[in-house]
């Protein structure tokens, strides 16, 4: 492939090249991100300050990506003009990668510790000049790429191969960094963080542009308007009365944010003295969590909009930053303190992974849905910089404000006296860190008022989403409460509901038990095309779900109903017939359920299954009333693998998906039975029980 070829513009994609380019955009997430990992985060803000640098010189290291993004409104009008996005997008990012060498080098300078540490801050300066021509360029290259109804799953996926890349390099690199700190002399330890810089821009700074380089362009229309001058057009979004408040939550939500989580990791590694390989540990636990529901943020985003997953995320945020602030007083403790604040701080990285996978997903949509084509450019631009505003000024504010706030601090003691004995503790310890939480924390209720001000075509409300949520898996959830080893799951929902914050941590939590079918339907087919292998996938996913049962009976029709419906909806994750789906899920399902039952309630179980099928079915977007003939069939089918007589079944199946249809919507109601009408059972050639 010539280089004419990469570069080279389109004047429409074909649906080849979209998913070929979907591909590479997947690859170079992971490359891109892995090398975040290791050059960024965590390990910048330890070798900023083994070089000597103070809080406020950490805060502008953090900042620096950001603060420079209003460049973008001098490098719009040129993208617009030149309309070369791709070839100014990865030439930008080659030198941005390239700037991490000296980066690195800085210890074998020879220059002063104060000049190393300014060293550092010209250097990100530079880099942080150059990503606006970045990200002005790729945003827009990705908008005219992604389909629109896709940008959720799309923007969910690559983030979660990205972060699962960016948790195995940052534990690896953190482990040799504390390796080569324990083994070598006590100034050397600054080396083991230049040999990981130098190994990310070898491997991965090289990755990265080449999978960049394999991303297709379409062609876009020059936009010009003769006699104006060329950043006029940059006017057109600040004067959209609906696309002017998404600039100001944006730039709101990242202040308050970026305001406390950059000094997290200064936290642990100053003030709690932890290790870098801890400190990683911790940031991994976020990055795994945001992982584990990249894919249900983007699933709901698509569904009912940005906005709404946005709010739930906030709430989790909001939830956090307190949490942060009595890390300390947990700390005064004396027996078990130091596995609370572990607890604590997990616990909190956890949520901090949970809210930034919204946040991400949901900000990258609305920002994008919103740009109107004609100025595509100069609207994404105008996001970013506000977006950037946000995240860069709130590091260099916090710094400023922790040099001022270490210097105060409030304690509340506790004490008891009694006749023989007193006793007393520290119930509350504040100081510099602390502050800053708990006032991004107020910051926080603010911005999240300014959400009622942004309009989407599909508006709902926060509790739409945790509404889903629970529905998909409430009723599963409740009937595994007398499994043993899920007993937590008797703690009164309804009081974890009322709690903001809580309920999003709950509800993301219950989702995951439903989504066990339809990852074991996806697995199945890895590597082969066959579903020869899909019904004992499903059987040995359900099994250990089923192990140990009591009182299971009264509960078989919820679980066969949402085993059925979770494993029907993998048709979105795989490249399978939709029949063949439905019919070897539905047969694992009634052989595993009528196995653990010992042939009771099977009825129930031919119930739930019909109704968790057509649920499914509905759920996906396929076409229910085309499928309508399979499903009754495969239920003709579990009734025989049941034992049950032909007459009996054909009316349960029948009554199944007409309950179901009507449930869903009134008029589908009326085609199904039109349709049922017109089906009759035929056999299998299978043989079935002979029950009487």
């Amino acid at each position: 492939m010539t280089m004419w070829t990469l570069f080279r513009q389109h004047d429409s994609l074909s649906k080849s090249q979209i998913r070929s380019g979907l591909k590479w955009l997947y690859m170079e997430g992971i490359a891109s991100m892995g090398l975040g990992s290791i050059v960024s985060g965590g390990f910048l803000t330890a070798y900023a300050l083994l070089l000597g640098a103070n809080v406020f010189q950490v805060g502008f290291v953090g900042a620096a990506p950001f603060v420079f993004q209003p460049l973008q409104l001098v490098f719009a009008p040129v993208t617009d003009y030149l309309r070369q996005r791709k070839l100014l997008a990865l030439l930008s990012w080659i030198l941005v990668t390239l700037l991490w060498i000296p980066v690195a080098l800085l210890p074998f300078s020879g220059l002063s510790a104060s000049r190393q540490v300014g060293s550092l801050m010209v250097i990100v300066s530079v880099q942080g000049i150059l990503r606006p021509l970045i990200a002005i360029n790729w945003q827009s290259w990705l908008r005219d790429l992604i389909p629109g109804p896709l940008m959720g799953t799309v923007f969910a996926r690559r983030l979660a191969y990205g972060t699962i890349a960016a948790i195995v390099l940052g534990l690896s690199a953190s482990l040799f960094v504390d390796y080569w700190r324990t083994t070598g002399d006590a100034g050397t330890e600054i080396q083991g963080y230049t040999l990981v810089f130098l190994f990310g821009v070898a491997v991965l700074g090289i990755t990265s542009p080449w999978c960049m380089a394999h991303i297709p362009e379409r062609r876009r229309p020059r936009e010009a308007q003769p006699g104006r001058f060329p950043l006029a057009g940059l006017a057109a979004p600040l004067q959209d009365r609906e696309y002017r408040p998404i600039l100001w939550f944006l730039f709101m939500r990242n202040f308050y944010t970026s305001l406390a989580t950059p000094f997290f990791a200064v936290y642990m590694l100053e003030k709690l003295a932890y290790p870098l390989s801890l400190v990683i540990v911790f940031g991994t636990l976020s990055q795994a969590a945001n992982v584990t529901v990249l894919s249900v943020w983007g699933k709901y985003a698509d569904r009912f909009g940005a906005k709404v997953v946005m709010m739930a995320s906030g709430s989790l945020m909001m939830l956090l930053l307190p949490l942060w602030s009595l890390v300390s007083s947990v700390n005064q403790g004396n027996v078990g303190a130091g596995l609370l604040v572990y607890l604590l701080i997990g616990f909190c990285m956890v949520l901090q992974g949970l809210a930034t996978a919204g946040a991400n997903v949901a900000s990258g949509i609305l920002t994008m849905k919103r740009a109107r084509h004609q100025r595509t450019s100069a609207y994404l631009s105008l996001a970013s910089i506000a977006g950037s505003l946000g995240a860069g000024l709130g590091p260099l504010t916090g710094g400023r404000l922790i040099d001022v706030l270490l210097q105060r601090q409030l304690t509340i003691n506790v004490e008891w006296i009694g006749p023989s004995a007193s006793v007393g503790f520290t119930g509350l310890n504040l100081g510099g860190y602390e502050f800053l939480f708990l006032l991004a924390f107020l910051l926080g209720l603010f911005t999240s008022s300014l959400l009622a001000r942004i309009h989407e075509l599909q508006d709902h409300s926060r509790s739409v989403v945790l509404d889903e949520l629970y529905k998909d898996s409430a009723a599963t959830v409740r009937a595994l409460n007398s499994i043993p080893g899920a007993r937590f799951l008797q703690v009164p929902v309804s009081v974890a509901r009322s709690v903001p914050g809580i309920d999003t941590v709950l509800g993301l939590t219950l989702y995951q038990f439903s989504s066990t079918m339809r990852l074991a339907v996806a697995t199945s087919q890895v590597g082969s095309r066959s579903v020869r292998n899909l019904s004992s996938s499903v059987r040995g996913s359900l099994a250990p779900m089923l192990q140990g049962r009591r009182n299971l009976e009264t509960h078989a029709e919820e679980i066969a109903y949402h085993a059925a419906r979770a494993a029907v909806q993998a048709v979105e994750d795989i490249d399978l017939d939709p029949r063949l789906v439905v019919q070897d899920s539905l047969k694992g399902i009634v052989q595993e359920m009528d196995h653990r039952l010992e042939g009771q309630r099977s009825r129930r179980i031919l119930r739930g299954t019909v109704r968790g099928a057509v649920r499914g079915t509905y759920e996906t977007r396929q076409d229910l009333e085309a499928l309508i003939p399979t499903i009754y069939q495969a239920g003709m089918t579990a009734a025989a693998e049941l034992g049950i007589q032909p007459e009996k079944g054909d009316a349960l199946v029948r009554g199944a998906i007409q309950y179901t249809a009507s449930y869903i919507r009134p008029r589908l109601s009326r085609n199904v039975r039109a349709q049922l009408e017109t089906l009759k059972y035929r056999p299998s050639h299978r043989r079935s029980k002979a029950r009487a």
